[in-house]
């Protein structure tokens, strides 16, 4: 085993000490670690070099997470990554990765929703993005804020009118109801439900109903005429994988699929341009690899 000396050393050579004496200070937005300073302890200094190797496990408030943990939202800074199509002429709109939770995403004024065809929401103790949407966008009352008037849900099913179902790529606008987090904290003005799933029936989940690569191209066209007829300045929007929760779909698969749709839109000379940056959302590492992976095989460089 090395000793405490020999570790201490290993971190020292690789980063120098800083005034701070914490073991992490912060973590980039691209995974590489900041500065450190070395703990007088083997144990935890042995466990720092072991992380330092992944730098991933790193995390905003000091502490370190092995593998087999989620990173928690909150810990990993919301600085979106930028990338543009090789093909830009530098006015066409960009994407962007923004890694971490939904709940901490701010400044993005439309969010997308990827509903099943029937357009339910999910319940608000799920963890799906749609459960989500669905707490944020309601105001909460009582002593232990137990009591809601689920506005987003009523909002969604005003838009349903008597229909019992939606095609699969249709996509229904709802605004945002004022005095609820969704708008107050996160700066959501409105939200775009699209159906990408359908039931598989009576207690066996959903299934994908139909192309991803249309539900991405529908749902864009849909904002912005949405915006065109307000306008609400509706110039960026976040996008969730379609179908990578429910609808079975791997992450891979939605990314690339997402990832050609967007490549088309972008160069389709035709199509209209009122949105400047559409936000892929990553939830977790392995998210974030699938994305990335779909952008550059699909001609998009880091902006």
């Amino acid at each position: 085993t090395e000793t405490e000396g020999t570790l201490a050393e290993k971190l020292q050579s690789r980063f120098p000490r800083n005034a701070s004496n914490s073991l992490i200070d912060r973590i980039t937005a691209n995974g590489e670690p900041s500065p450190v300073s070395v703990w007088p302890n083997p144990f935890r200094a042995s466990r720092a070099v072991r992380v330092i190797e992944e730098p991933e496990l790193l995390l905003r408030d000091g502490t370190i997470r092995t593998a087999r943990r989620r990173v928690r939202p909150s810990e990993v800074p919301q600085v979106p990554q930028l990338w543009r199509h090789t093909s830009s002429d530098g006015a066409t709109p960009r994407v962007g990765i923004m890694f971490g939770d939904v709940e901490d995403v701010t400044g993005v004024p439309c969010w997308v929703n990827p509903e099943n065809t029937e357009m339910q929401m999910a319940r608000v103790t799920e963890k799906s993005i749609s459960a989500r949407i669905r707490a944020l966008g309601a105001r909460w009352t009582g002593f232990n804020r137990e009591h809601s008037d689920d506005a987003m849900y009523l909002a969604l099913a005003r838009e349903m009118g008597g229909r019992r179902k939606l095609s699969c790529g249709e996509v229904l606008m709802t605004a945002v109801q004022p005095n609820t987090n969704l708008r107050i904290k996160n700066g959501v003005h409105s939200v775009a439900h699209v159906a990408v799933v359908e039931s598989s029936g009576p207690g066996a989940g959903f299934r994908v109903g139909g192309d991803i690569g249309a539900c991405v191209t529908n749902v864009l066209k849909e904002i912005q005429r949405y915006d065109r007829d307000r306008p609400l300045n509706l110039t960026s929007v976040l996008l969730p994988l379609l179908a990578a929760g429910d609808g079975g779909v791997a992450a891979e698969t939605s990314a690339a699929q997402i990832a050609q749709a967007l490549e088309r839109w972008i160069k389709d000379t035709a199509a209209e341009k009122r949105i400047t940056e559409v936000y892929l959302l990553a939830r977790d590492l392995r998210t974030r690899e699938a994305i990335t992976g779909a952008l550059e095989a699909n001609d998009f460089e880091p902006d």
